[in-house]
């Protein structure tokens, strides 16, 4: 653990305390808590240290399946038949990312296995579409 008084030394000379190296402010990513460079504070990446193994992002969709999965974005209320490769709803919904004073916001909430959705409103469009995928899927295992 770094003393409060190293990191303030390199910070007042514009030097990252872990490498010593010196940082090029508006250039290089830099951990504005300790004013390190990102890569020598999380030399494994930040979603290695902070335990996440992955990150639920729209953009990028949050696994690698093609296999439909029911989800609810955040600050939704509807479900969502979700493909999770591309992070988009078989309806063509992503999440919003409305925060415009915070961080983004925009990610999905998938439904555990098994779960109790009888009271909870599901995409009509979502749901034709999933319903025409399954029966697509069925029909090229019996014919297959």
């Amino acid at each position: 653990m770094m003393s409060r008084e190293h990191i303030e030394l390199c910070q007042d000379e514009g030097l990252c305390c872990h490498c010593g190296k010196a940082i090029r402010w508006g250039e290089d990513a830099v951990y504005s808590i300790t004013g390190a460079h990102y890569d020598c504070q999380f030399p494994n990446g930040r979603e290695a240290v902070l335990g996440i193994t992955t990150l639920l992002r729209p953009s990028v969709g949050f696994g690698t399946s093609t296999i439909p999965a029911l989800a609810r974005a955040n600050g939704g209320h509807m479900l969502h038949w979700v493909t999770p490769s591309t992070g988009k709803g078989l309806c063509g919904h992503q999440p919003k990312d409305n925060a415009w004073r915070m961080k983004s916001r925009a990610k999905w909430f998938l439904v555990p296995d098994g779960a109790d959705v009888t009271g909870r409103k599901v995409c009509g469009k979502c749901a034709e579409r999933h319903a025409r995928l399954m029966a697509d899927q069925e029909q090229c295992e019996i014919h297959g």
